[in-house]
């Protein structure tokens, strides 16, 4: 299974249990720390995540509907994005352990 910031499972079928159990996840993760009446902004295509809609609508537009297309892109891109960063400060590092043992 993903890290809680590995939105890569978004990209599953939404027909299998792992993409339901991380849809639950997600939804739980949104409404978190506010109050049961409150809502919020929901990533179905059609609400356009300009829509506030309450816990129960969001999982529901999202479970039966998924999520925008875009909002999807902006989360797996800023995945890779990260993962490059990532790769870039491993390279640096190893490069200076590098110059390091040289020195010895």
């Amino acid at each position: 299974m993903a890290h809680d910031d590995d939105y890569s499972w978004m990209l599953l079928s939404r027909s299998t249990d792992e993409w339901e159990a991380w849809l639950d996840k997600f939804v739980d993760n949104m409404f978190e720390d506010m109050y049961t009446s409150e809502k919020a902004l929901c990533p179905y295509s059609k609400c356009c995540g300009v829509a506030y809609k309450s816990k129960s609508e969001v999982h529901f537009h999202l479970l039966s509907k998924g999520f925008d297309e875009n909002f999807v892109k902006e989360k797996h891109s800023s995945i890779q994005s990260w993962d490059n960063d990532m790769d870039v400060h491993v390279g640096v590092i190893m490069q200076q352990l590098v110059a390091i043992l040289c020195l010895h």
